[in-house]
């Protein structure tokens, strides 16, 4: 049984996490190496939920409720002193989610989109 989340692009979650937690981190390598096994930050990890097809390509897809759990963790673990300024709109793309039969998040497919717009 698929349930439908939003997800968003690595890029995205990258904006998202500078604009809300600051340069605490060079966040693109950050999520790779996440990705990789090879790093947690403050004791925290985040990671896909799927991958997007593209032609032959696959990019990994961040589910927002992750993001935003995150976030708060590192908030928790690290409290600013000053906010940065808010992120703007962040595009996120519904999608049926099915970790049925998936032993990682490499094997979730995401090939049914919901139109947002």
């Amino acid at each position: 049984m698929s349930t439908l989340i939003n997800v968003m692009t690595s890029q995205e979650t990258c904006f998202i996490l500078r604009a809300k937690l600051g340069n605490l981190a060079a966040w693109d390598h950050l999520l790779s190496d996440m990705r990789r096994n090879k790093r947690e930050f403050m004791g925290h990890l985040l990671l896909p939920v799927g991958v997007k097809v593209d032609r032959k390509s696959t990019r990994p897809m961040y589910a927002q409720s992750d993001v935003i759990r995150f976030i708060n963790a590192v908030r928790d673990e690290f409290p600013l002193t000053e906010r940065p300024a808010g992120g703007g709109g962040i595009d996120t793309i519904a999608v049926a989610y099915d970790p049925t039969g998936a032993s990682t998040w490499k094997d979730v497919r995401f090939k049914r989109f919901v139109c947002s717009h």
